[in-house]
């Protein structure tokens, strides 16, 4: 297994009162896992995606208005947002 490239977020999702890890990588990927599993070093993957080209950045913000955090990914080709806990 090669290393992935990229950025690797942290998103603590208050409503849930989960921590998330969110990953992306130059390889088109991006993953989540429950922190406080992947932490105790049994990593549970919540969900994962594809990503139009390789990921160049990743912030968070409510940029939907509806309270909590999203994570906003920047590719090669499209930039999109979706909620930690669930990829969407």
């Amino acid at each position: 297994m090669s290393p992935a490239k990229g950025a690797v977020k942290w998103q603590e999702q208050e409503k849930e009162g989960t921590f998330v890890v969110v990953m992306a990588s130059s390889s088109n990927g991006v993953w989540a896992y429950s922190g406080p599993l992947l932490a105790a070093g049994r990593p549970k993957e919540l969900w994962r995606t594809t990503a139009p080209g390789s990921v160049h950045e990743m912030v968070t913000g409510d940029v939907t208005g509806a309270g909590w955090p999203e994570d906003v990914v920047s590719a090669d080709t499209a930039v999109w947002s979706y909620a930690a806990p669930t990829g969407q």
